[in-house]
């Protein structure tokens, strides 16, 4: 099991992928330095990845990402898994397009997240085959 704790969440996805590390910092000069990490996702993280795998992605980042996502689907903490059901996965499960790319790079965990995001809303059509 991941040791991914919420506290310390933001850090180790600057530390994962620095990538972001500048969109962050502008949008904590926007309001403030107390950010907490869902608005982080929702604001920064999950726009970043969303276009990320529309373009043709670093397929090392995007796995630098997904390993990321699947150490948070992995952590004892479960306010880290609830962050990434909340802040990634609801946005994705009213948007086939995005989940069927992103799909690929989940790891098992990730996948489970994924699919109870759109059990939960009633959108289990919009996930990709089971293969």
């Amino acid at each position: 099991m991941a040791n991914l704790r919420y506290s310390a969440v933001v850090d180790s996805l600057l530390s994962a992928v620095p990538e972001i590390k500048r969109q962050h910092d502008a949008f904590q000069e926007d309001i403030g330095p107390d950010i907490l990490p869902h608005l982080t996702f929702d604001v920064v993280l999950e726009p970043f990845v969303k276009d990320l795998l529309k373009a043709n992605p670093d397929i090392e980042l995007v796995r630098r990402v997904f390993a990321f996502f699947e150490e948070m689907a992995q952590a004892q903490d479960i306010e880290v898994v609830n962050l990434l059901h909340i802040g990634i996965f609801e946005a994705w499960i009213a948007d086939p397009e995005t989940l069927a790319r992103a799909w690929k790079y989940m790891g098992e965990r990730t996948r489970q997240i994924a699919s109870d995001a759109a059990l939960r809303w009633n959108l289990g059509e919009n996930l990709p085959p089971m293969r």
